[in-house]
Parts: C-alpha cells; structure tokens; sequence
C-alpha cells in the first residue's frame, strides 16, 4: 500500500490525486540510495551506463542529469557519447561489451533518430 501522505500526495476534494513530483523524486532516490548501500555492504557497487546517440540537447541534459542521480544513489556510473550517424552494428558492439563488464548492472541508451543507420559498420 502506498503511503500516500509520505510521499507528498493529497486527495482534493474534486477526488483526483495531486502528486508532489519533488518529494516523490526525493523518496525514490533515498529508496535506490539505501538499496545501493545495501549491495555495497556485499561488495557489489551498482554500475550504471548510458549511451547518448546523437547530439540532440534535451537528450544530453537527461542523460547527464541520470548519470549524476545514479551517483549521488552511490552508483558506479559511466557514459559513452556517440554520433548520430553511428550504425546498429556499432551501437550492438557496444552494448554487448557493456554487458560483459561485471562492473555494469544496467544499460541506458538515448537515440533519438527512429532508426539506426545499418549501412555504417
């Protein structure tokens, strides 16, 4: 059951659920905060990639704003920049190299082209 006052929501009357994003924010990030801390007690520090595909703007301040949470939670995090011409044969190279690092737990990926250039390898 979620602890609806904890986490900044109220019930207006109109009957709809008004959620207070920053405490909710807050909640989670000491949630993950502690998990990582728990993990850390049994010798694993969760590792966080991301890969940013491109150069679109809105994309490098979220992928830069997910690196820095996943630190602050106590995260190993690192990021990989690359063109947006980088083809699907690359881009898979990587992730398969991401996925063999014992030191990564999760893999973020931000393209914003609708597909990827097979042509380049």
């Amino acid at each position: 059951m979620i602890d609806i006052e904890a986490l900044g929501l109220e019930r207006p009357e109109a009957g709809g659920l008004l959620i207070n994003g920053k405490t909710v924010s807050a909640s989670v990030l000491a949630e993950v905060a502690d998990g990582a801390r728990a993990l850390a007690a049994r010798g694993v520090k969760p590792g966080l990639a991301v890969v940013l595909v491109g150069e679109d703007p809105a994309s490098q301040v979220y992928v830069r704003s997910k690196g820095k949470a996943a630190e602050t939670c106590g995260f190993h995090s690192l990021q990989h920049t690359l063109p947006a011409t980088t083809s699907e044969a690359v881009l898979l190279s990587l992730v398969q190299k991401l996925n063999a690092d014992p030191a990564i737990h999760g893999i973020l990926i931000d393209r914003k082209s609708t597909r990827l250039n097979s042509s380049h390898t």
